[in-house]
């Protein structure tokens, strides 16, 4: 969810690799090389790869220009490593952005 809706904002695709290695080297440069720090259960997929030197996260603002803070934070935190960490889409709808949108009760 955290890409469509950066793309919507971008305006373009935000990766744009051709195969698994580029668009695995694109969302790194962006999100940061997973670890035990950001992902705790990184290590636990079937074959975890370790990034030398590891790669921090970028500013989502060069990726996607021209958002607010709040709307770069929300975009950001939909596109954390750790599926456990990011937030459901009830959390989304909490989030200042979504306050006019009108409930459908």
């Amino acid at each position: 969810m955290g890409c469509c809706f950066a793309e919507f904002f971008k305006g373009s695709y935000l990766f744009t690799g051709t195969n698994d290695f580029e668009l695995l080297d694109q969302i790194v440069k962006l999100r940061g090389s997973p670890s035990e720090e950001n992902w705790s259960d990184f290590k636990k997929l079937p074959l975890p790869l370790e990034f030398d030197p590891p790669t921090l996260a970028s500013d989502i603002n060069k990726s996607v220009p021209n958002l607010t803070p709040d709307l770069a934070l929300l975009i950001e935190s939909m596109l954390n490593l750790d599926p456990k960490k990011r937030p459901s889409a009830n959390e989304l709808l909490t989030h200042s952005f979504f306050s006019d949108v009108k409930s459908a009760d």
